[in-house]
């Protein structure tokens, strides 16, 4: 019998405004209306070379863990750590909830990439199963040597949503861009793109934390002052999730320039409420947003990306009615969290009765 109690284990704190830590806050309190025991157990977040601080916190949470119960490890606390996860393979039956690789980052050398993959295919030997968020990721890991037979898809939950409206007709059109400011999101190339269309009318939002990579961040924001465009991008920062929503239900199209996504929950968001979407070919998107019309480009290819914002904004109409059927659209493709958690349910109690080192070598 398989109990109804669960161990989840995070870097940091829960409530970060990130895709991956929104979808874990949301799995746990769903999984508790079903009925499930969850202890959250959270490790130091801690910097970039500060790791030894993480593997200590999470040697002692496992540690403190009875034989046989069920630990679901997010990906970013387990992929740096696989000694001290090889250390309690034996006894616990550890299931990795992997967002997208660690190596798949952008701005990290060739060799970091390299410590990186060997590092979590070591750790993905300690867990019985691993659950993704798409089944590009799950074909990702694949490749890393990892047996179909114990990976199960999970993708993300929508919410149901108000059908945007646009800014007020005596305003800009209004890009929009939800996106913490790191590498992998291509900020810098969204800002490329924008110089290149000053002759056209309008204002982007950024929103999005700028204290994850505070160097890229500054550099961020150097190249939009250089580029006098102060007056027209707003970079806001971590936002609360009733903001975010806001910027949603008053923008005129959203656009995510990524280098890498293993989903793209913003995407499916900004879909749902009937945004039109400029996005890249990069990682998963374009099997997430196969159902809609959004316009993708090369990933950090500023010149495609001027020119589908500037075809967009040719484009762009103030009447609800077109963002009334891209919703509908969307809604009837994109699972709710109620369904995404049963299908959660169903792949933690399948992979629960795996025996432990379930992985293929590789």
């Amino acid at each position: 019998m398989i109990p109804t109690t669960l161990h989840f284990v995070i870097k940091g704190e829960l409530d970060q405004k990130t895709g991956g830590y929104i979808y874990d806050a949301r799995i746990i309190r769903e999984m508790s209306l079903l009925g499930w025991h969850i202890t959250v157990h959270s490790t130091s977040n801690s910097k970039p070379g500060e790791e030894g601080r993480v593997e200590e916190d999470l040697g002692s949470i496992l540690s403190g863990i009875e034989d046989n119960e069920i630990v679901i490890l997010d990906g970013l606390v387990m992929g740096r750590h696989p000694l001290v996860l090889s250390q309690h393979a034996h006894r616990l039956r550890m299931i990795s909830l992997l967002h997208h690789p660690l190596s798949k980052e952008s701005g990290l050398t060739e060799l970091e990439k390299d410590r990186l993959l060997h590092s979590e295919k070591a750790a993905l030997a300690s867990c019985i199963g691993v659950v993704t968020t798409s089944d590009f990721t799950s074909q990702q890991l694949s490749h890393m040597g990892v047996s179909g037979s114990i990976i199960k898809t999970v993708i993300p939950g929508t919410d149901p949503s108000p059908v945007s409206i646009g800014p007020h007709k005596h305003f800009s059109p209004r890009f929009l861009c939800v996106a913490s400011v790191i590498p992998r999101k291509g900020l810098d190339t969204l800002v490329d793109a924008l110089s290149q269309i000053l002759h056209l009318d309008w204002e982007c939002i950024c929103a999005g934390s700028l204290d994850r990579k505070p160097g890229y961040a500054s550099d961020i924001l150097k190249k939009v002052r250089d580029k006098k465009l102060s007056s027209r991008i707003l970079f806001t920062g971590e936002c609360s999730q009733s903001t975010i929503d806001k910027f949603y239900h008053i923008s005129s199209i959203f656009v995510l320039p990524s280098m890498y996504e293993g989903y793209g929950m913003v995407l499916t968001e900004a879909a749902t409420r009937g945004l039109p979407i400029i996005s890249t070919t990069a990682g998963a998107i374009p099997n997430t947003l196969k159902s809609t019309n959004a316009v993708l480009v090369p990933p950090g290819d500023t010149q495609s990306l001027a020119k589908a914002m500037e075809q967009a904004l040719a484009g762009e109409s103030r009447n609800s009615e077109g963002f009334t059927i891209r919703a509908n659209q969307a809604q009837k493709h994109f699972p709710d969290w109620k369904s995404t958690t049963k299908t959660f349910e169903e792949a933690i109690k399948t992979l629960a009765y795996n025996k432990p080192r379930g992985l293929a070598d590789g």
